[in-house]
């Protein structure tokens, strides 16, 4: 086999390897914001506590997002739901830990939302 082959076809090897490579790297990237969850609850909610913010977020919106509110008592209870069944759901985290009288909201999923997302905050009397 002369060299020029040799050469072809280790080229052809890296280049597969590489490309086999990002594959993996894209596959482990959307493994982390994939969930087939479609609600969170985080929080404890009392009977007395009412919305005191709500937010939605509308088919179409890019991801990942955060859901930041600020209320003059504190946040107890926060909800995360979609509006109908979908194949693949997201994820949802809160910080910091609730109760709180400010919190944020990351959600992560695919890069657009395929359905509405709503976020609601719960508060203490």
């Amino acid at each position: 086999m002369s060299f020029h082959v040799r050469l072809v076809g280790l080229v052809v090897v890296l280049i597969l390897g590489i490309q086999q490579q990002q594959e993996y790297r894209v596959q482990a990237y959307q493994d982390a914001f994939t969930s087939t969850e479609l609600s969170y609850f985080f929080g404890r909610k009392p009977d007395a506590d009412f919305i005191c913010f709500e937010k939605q977020l509308i088919k179409g919106t890019t991801l990942p997002t955060t859901v930041t509110t600020t209320q003059a008592t504190n946040i107890e209870y926060i909800t995360v739901q979609a509006d109908k069944y979908y194949k693949e759901g997201f994820r949802a985290t809160v910080a910091p830990a609730l109760p709180v009288m400010t919190t944020n909201v990351r959600i992560d999923g695919k890069p657009v939302l395929p359905y509405n997302i709503l976020v609601q905050f719960w508060c203490a009397p």
